[in-house]
This record gives C-alpha cells, structure tokens and sequence, in this order.
C-alpha cells in the first residue's frame, strides 16, 4: 500500500490491484487516517543519495505515535534513531524482517511498539532539542506562538522617501560653496 504517492514505475501495478495506493489527505487529517489504516507495519524505504541523507526521520516518529512498528533504509536519517533490528539494505533484507514481523508473538510485537514509544518519550541525541517537545499537549504555548498569523503586509509611505531625498538634497546644496559645471567644493 502507498499512501499520499505511488513511484511512477509502480503505476501499472496500481492500475491492475496488485497495490493500493490511498490518496493523500489535508494535513489536519493526516494521522486520524494513517491510523485508520489499520497498518501491521510501515516501510521507510529511501534511495542512498544526498539529498535523502538531509531529510528527518518523520516517519518513525508518526509511526512511534501512532504504535505501528516501522523499518527503513538503513542510512541517514534513520540510522541515528532507529533500532538496528528494524533496519535493512536490500529488498531481501526487508522480505525476511517482514515475514519474521508476520510470525511474531503478540508480546514480542508489542515490544517493539513499546520501544519506539520509548525512544520517543526520551531526549534525542544529537542536537539540544527534545523529541517530547513535539507533543501537542505538553508544549501549547509554543505550538500556538508558531502557528500564530503574522501581519503579511508593509505599510509604505511615499512621502516619507520624497521628504528623506529633498532633507538629503538641501543638506548637500547647504555645504556646497562654490558650483561650476564640472566642480563642486564641498565644507
């Protein structure tokens, strides 16, 4: 299942059934639905290049909100703050966590939900910010003053520039004392 985006390579798939793709929703109800999805688990699967290694581990943290189990490419940004064990790096990798994933005992899954809630609830390690404040409750004073609305327009006053550029001009003729075509003496 692909939500918000299918790879256009797997276009063709999706078209047959053999994948489903849920088409994304506004922001505001993006986790009810992710939730709502019922998902056993959540692939992070990026490709090894620059611009992937400057992007955030999002998604371990929705998944760690949320209590669905998420494995991703091992490379940054997940290697920094995900368990080893929920890490692969090749598509067989991933096959075999998956099935083991499909097979695993009610309390072993639970663990694993309960880890990544862990992680979440505990200072992150790189950097000087928490991970906890990111939840909504326990940090409404800052959420609030982020997503205040700022005056967006500029108030501009033309005739304070003319009477700055005339102030400019009269200081300049004041201390000119002698003016011909090509020189001008200055006090």
């Amino acid at each position: 299942m692909f939500f918000g985006f299918c790879p256009p390579k797997l276009n063709d798939l999706a078209q047959r059934g053999k994948i489903e793709v849920v088409p994304g929703v506004p922001i505001q109800n993006y986790a009810s639905r992710f939730y709502n999805l019922n998902l056993q688990a959540v692939v992070a699967p990026i490709n090894p290049i620059e611009f992937n290694f400057c992007k955030s581990f999002i998604k371990y943290m929705e998944c760690a909100v949320l209590g669905i189990p998420c494995f991703a490419t091992d490379s940054l940004p997940y290697s920094r703050v995900m368990p080893k064990d929920q890490l692969f790096s090749d598509s067989g990798q991933l096959r075999r966590m998956l099935q083991k994933l499909k097979f695993m005992s009610a309390g072993a899954y639970r663990g694993m939900v309960e880890r990544q809630w862990k992680w979440f609830h505990t200072p992150c390690k790189e950097g000087d910010f928490q991970i906890k404040n990111f939840w909504l409750e326990d940090n409404l004073n800052i959420w609030v003053d982020l997503c205040r609305i700022r005056p967006k327009t500029a108030v501009f006053s033309m005739s304070g520039v003319v009477e700055q550029y005339a102030r400019r001009r009269r200081e300049e003729a004041d201390q000119t004392v002698f003016k011909n075509d090509n020189i001008a003496i200055v006090k």
